[in-house]
């Protein structure tokens, strides 16, 4: 099993760089939008979710759940932001597998169609029973993924109160245990296409886990950018992943 080489991650992080070249030689701006504009769409619908119902729940736990002698307009305030940064964070952790779940046959077309460009093959025929088995493996995949990620970022959040253990190393373990999972649910479009297993897909991803983190981390690194970066986030992780997998798979083009 592989140890954390920052050197890898890196090499994950510059794949980033691969794509958008690729991206930009290909034109393949097209194929990108639909992803991207699918991304916006899906965190507008948080943020209209949060603007037509966090305000009335914020005052229902004010007048319900705060004793009377502290109910006032300023605690109702307080409990609107920490619903609003809970939407967030929520929305922010969960966002990754919900996309890669919800994305996965755009995405997954959109590596194999950059995959036959940049090797200059023709794509495989489509195939009905393999499309719906590889939603079913996203599904899958990205299901485990979550679980696994929400178990791990809590025991993360926990050891916080573990002694020696500081805010920082809390920090490091919820960025980490975020990026690696990210990035599975990236590699995994390509790794399907070369029929890798559920099982050898996720040996593989434990074997480059530095290469995947790091994938993961550039993913994470985009949607920290509004609106341009929710845009370009699923794509740009489709093609970079694929760049990155194949590096290792079959070797640099």
């Amino acid at each position: 099993m592989q140890r954390i080489d920052l050197k890898e991650i890196f090499n994950g992080l510059r794949s980033y760089k691969s794509a958008h070249q690729v991206i930009v030689k290909l034109n393949l701006w097209p194929l990108m939008s639909v992803p991207g504009i699918l991304s916006c769409a899906y965190i507008v619908f948080l943020i209209v979710l949060g603007v037509f119902y966090l305000d009335d729940m914020a005052r229902y736990i004010n007048a319900n759940q705060i004793p009377e002698i502290l109910q006032s307009t300023v605690i109702t305030v307080i409990i609107d932001i920490m619903l609003w940064l809970l939407l967030l964070v929520i929305g922010y952790m969960t966002y990754r597998q919900i996309i890669l779940i919800l994305f996965s046959p755009i995405l997954a077309y959109i590596s194999e169609t950059v995959e036959s460009k940049v090797y200059n093959e023709a794509s495989a025929p489509f195939n009905l029973t393999f499309f719906f088995k590889d939603i079913i493996r996203s599904v899958i995949i990205n299901t485990r993924s979550l679980a696994l990620m929400f178990v791990m970022t809590l025991l993360a959040w926990l050891s916080v109160l573990v002694p020696l253990i500081c805010p920082i190393v809390s920090a490091i373990l919820i960025v980490s245990i975020q990026a690696y999972f990210s990035g599975t649910g990236l590699i995994d479009y390509t790794l399907e296409r070369k029929r890798f297993s559920v099982r050898e897909s996720i040996q593989y991803a434990r074997e480059h886990r530095s290469d995947v983190m790091g994938l993961g981390l550039g993913f994470m690194l985009l949607l920290l950018i509004p609106v341009i970066g929710w845009f370009m986030a699923p794509g740009y992780g489709a093609v970079a992943s694929m760049l990155a997998t194949l590096e290792k798979v079959r070797g640099v083009p």
